[in-house]
Parts: C-alpha cells; sequence; structure tokens
C-alpha cells in the first residue's frame, strides 16, 4: 500500500481524498481513525520537527504546525493537544511539501510512518526550556 493509499483510507470514501488532492491539494479526513495529530503553534512545530522523525503538517494561514501521531494518542497522552476522533484536518498530497497554503514539513515516508508521542512530548520540554 503506498502512502497517499493510507492517508486516503481513513475517509470512508478513500476515493473523494483522491478527488480532493486532485482538484485542490488538500482532502478534509477524519482524525482518530488511523491517526491522530497534535497541534503545535508554527514556530514550536517547525523547531520539533527538526528534532524527531515523522509527518508534520503545517497550516500557514493557521500558524500551526500538525505532528501526525498514532491514534488513542488522545487518550494516553492527555498533555498534548490532540485533534482526534470526532474531528478533521486538512491533509496535502504527499507531494506537496511547499508553498503558500497547507503543505507538508515533512510528509510520511511509508503507511504507518507517524511521529512517537513520547519523543514529542520530550522535545517540546526541551524546546520550551529554552
Amino acid at each position: 500500500m503506498s502512502t497517499t493509499r493510507w492517508l486516503a483510507a481513513t475517509d470512508p470514501d478513500p476515493t473523494r481524498a483522491d478527488r480532493w488532492w486532485t482538484s485542490t491539494g488538500v482532502a478534509l479526513l477524519p482524525a482518530g481513525r488511523l491517526w491522530d495529530a497534535v497541534a503545535l503553534d508554527s514556530v514550536t512545530g517547525r523547531t520539533v520537527a527538526t528534532y524527531i522523525r515523522g509527518p508534520f503538517v503545517l497550516v500557514p494561514e493557521e500558524r500551526v504546525v500538525y505532528a501526525l501521531v498514532p491514534a488513542g494518542t488522545a487518550r494516553t497522552h492527555p498533555h498534548l493537544p490532540c485533534v482526534d476522533e470526532g474531528d478533521y484536518l486538512s491533509i496535502p498530497a504527499v507531494t506537496l511539501v511547499k508553498g503558500a497554503g497547507t503543505h507538508w514539513l515533512r510528509p510520511p515516508q511509508e503507511p504507518g510512518d507517524l511521529v512517537d508521542p513520547t519523543a514529542l512530548s520530550a522535545a517540546l520540554e526541551e524546546v520550551r526550556a529554552r
């Protein structure tokens, strides 16, 4: 399975994600199925993304970076500000890695490639301690 197919599989109709990626470059996908997302301010998020592995989405108009983490992170790491089950997130096509709008700082490298929430917590503590 490709990374694109894996991301699209979060939607009950994966072809809808394909249509959105083709027409706009971004698909609105439900969180909480294969991944949750941790919302970080853009400065902190960009910094943390340089320290740890995994996918990060930049939404410049909201000044937010989202780290994609395993589904269930909202329950296992309640101190992290998660987008989870019942929420939707704008996910760019895996090839959209720059531009003025929503894009990947780092796309997932393979299906299941997610940010480790424990590593994310540690990186956040380090960045905030500076």
